[in-house]
């Protein structure tokens, strides 16, 4: 294998035997489950490389063979250089031996010697918090500090190959914050890093490249921003698909422009608002809600004042599909705009050049001293990029928006 590599990924398979007892009978039925199927890759030193996909697709038995907890059933893994693994809370961890002993024991198993070891102990006890729980067993540490202890020793052993499942956030925020900055350090030092995480956000920040898996397979891999973006979307569907009683969506959109109330027994609102419907259209599309980046994005609120003069303010908020919040608006008008009872109508203009490619869910409801009342809205919304946009070599990247900010050039002679 080259030095440039740092893994080496061929036709890596696993195969587990799962037995189920028969119904009133002692006798056991087999049978196999591929975890992993004739999985490529390469890793170079010094890249970050992010791991997604559902629960059971692959990814954490992918990482226990990476860090040789368990071997695969065929195929090869090549590995240049030392690995640490935080994949479990508490994994590697003798549950009898205290920290220290733990730190000593993590440090042989990744190959290093214990003067190594010593030279960085004071900085993993330091950076763990740990310093008054050091000598007792970890048996009796809160999952809280498995976390501190399993990544300050990772980050002070100078391992070569860092790998992380679904542990970067885990912990109070203080230490999340030191963990992140500590991870941003190690990248600039050209560690290699693997991150398989549920956390998109986790991602966007610190992989370059991802690869997704699905039923043991890899289904796709590229830059992080369009693998997550075509991860989300296939969640999106198949939530739909299920909302639709797992019958196909051909006549209908998976992607409806309107929610209405208007026939409901149940009202929508309270003693002064009843909300009759909720519409997101654009000039260009007025039937599903799918939108390109260029052009405004209006969200209509259609309701029935029923006590004039409330004082209440119409609000919407926007999040992405994983729940992250993009922004929130509030009117600037309240809802007793209109001087006696009657229909009316409120209109959020979203102006173009906002959105980056993705799914976007919509909240809406009434502020009312202080509080905000939310209405039962699911209505959800598709960006695409314009024609002019998709030559940009990353298009989803760096998260759900994506504006048209005005550059200003200044030249100056020598």
């Amino acid at each position: 294998m080259s030095n440039e590599l740092a893994i080496r990924v061929d036709k890596l398979s696993k195969k587990y035997h799962l037995r189920y007892p028969f119904s009133g009978n002692e006798k056991n039925q087999t049978q196999e489950l591929w975890a992993l199927k004739d999985i490529n890759f390469e890793l170079r030193r010094g890249e970050s490389v992010g791991i997604i996909g559902p629960n059971g697709s692959g990814k954490s038995t992918l990482l226990k063979v990476l860090s040789g907890i368990t071997s695969p059933t065929s195929g090869s893994v090549e590995i240049n250089g030392r690995v640490a693994a935080i994949l479990d809370i508490g994994s590697g961890f003798h549950p009898d031996l205290s920290g220290r002993e733990n730190i000593f024991l993590s440090g042989n198993l990744m190959g290093m010697y214990n003067q190594e070891i010593h030279s960085a102990y004071t900085s993993i006890v330091q950076f763990s918090g740990l310093s008054d729980f050091i000598e007792t067993p970890v048996k009796y540490y809160s999952s809280g500090m498995f976390i501190r202890l399993a990544f300050s020793i990772i980050a002070f052993l100078e391992a070569d190959i860092m790998i992380f499942d679904e542990v970067i956030a885990v912990g109070d925020a203080e230490f999340s914050y030191q963990c992140k900055k500590k991870l941003e350090e190690l990248i600039q030092k050209k560690k290699t890093v693997i991150i398989a995480s549920h956390n998109m956000n986790d991602l966007f920040n610190y992989c370059g490249h991802t690869i997704r898996l699905d039923k043991g397979i890899i289904i796709s891999e590229g830059d992080t921003g369009t693998e997550v973006s075509h991860y989300l979307e296939a969640v999106y569907d198949k939530q739909q698909y299920a909302k639709n009683n797992n019958n196909p969506l051909e006549n209908k959109s998976i992607f409806p422009n309107t929610q209405s109330w208007k026939t409901s027994q149940s009202p929508v609102g309270n003693d002064s608002v009843r909300l009759n419907s909720i519409t997101i259209f654009s000039e260009k599309e007025k039937e599903n809600a799918v939108f390109v980046n260029d052009e405004d994005i209006n969200i209509e609120i259609d309701y029935d004042v029923v006590i004039p003069n409330s004082g209440e303010v119409f609000a919407i908020a926007i999040h992405s599909i994983d729940g992250s919040p993009v922004f929130v608006s509030e009117a600037d008008f309240n809802s007793s705009l209109y001087e006696g009872k009657g229909r009316c109508k409120v209109t959020c203009v979203i102006q173009k050049r906002l959105f980056n490619a993705g799914i976007f869910c919509v909240s809406a409801g009434r502020i009312l001293k202080d509080k905000f009342m939310r209405f039962p809205v699911e209505l959800s919304f598709k960006i695409k990029l314009c024609d002019s946009d998709k030559n940009v070599t990353i298009q989803y990247a760096f998260g759900p928006v994506k504006p048209k900010l005005n550059w200003i050039f200044k030249q100056f002679k020598l």
